[in-house]
C-alpha cells in the first residue's frame, strides 16, 4: 500500500511540477544518468507520456519496488538524443539509498547503486545512567 501511495505522490508532484531534481553532488557517477541533460519539466514528461515517447512513471515505479522495494523518494526524466531515463531514488530498508536508472520507453533495468543513507546513525546511549 505504501508503494502505491508513493508512486501516486509521484505522479502528482510530476503533474503539478514540483518533482525536484536529483541533486549532481551526490557522489554517484554513471555515464546512463545525464548528468549533463537536465531532467524534463512535469509537461514535458507528461507530452513525452502522452505522445507514447515514454511507459508511465506509475508502470515504471511499480516494477522498480517490485526488484528495489522501498519508498520512492524522487523519479526525474530525462532525455537525449534517442534515449529516455527515468531516474528514481528509492529509500530502502536499513537506510540505504538505491539509485536507479531505467529505459523510460521499455521498463529495462540500466543500472543501479546503493549507499547507506547519511545521518541514519542510531546515536549512541550515554553511559552512566
Amino acid at each position: 500500500m505504501d508503494a502505491i501511495v508513493s508512486i501516486r505522490n509521484i505522479l502528482l508532484m510530476v503533474v503539478f511540477g514540483v518533482a525536484l531534481p536529483l541533486a549532481a553532488s551526490n557522489g554517484i557517477a554513471h555515464s546512463h544518468h545525464h548528468s549533463k541533460t537536465p531532467p524534463l519539466s512535469a509537461e514535458q514528461a507528461r507530452k513525452a507520456y502522452q505522445q507514447g515517447h515514454v511507459l508511465s512513471l506509475r508502470k515504471v515505479a511499480a516494477q522498480t519496488l517490485e526488484q528495489f522495494p522501498g519508498k520512492v523518494l524522487k523519479a526525474v526524466l530525462t532525455h537525449n538524443e534517442d534515449e529516455w531515463v527515468y531516474t528514481l531514488v528509492i529509500l530502502q530498508e536499513g537506510g540505504y539509498i538505491t539509485k536507479v536508472w531505467v529505459d523510460a520507453q521499455d521498463g529495462k533495468l540500466i543500472d543501479h547503486k546503493s549507499r547507506k543513507k547519511r545521518g541514519s546513525r542510531k546515536k549512541h546511549e550515554s553511559f552512566g545512567r
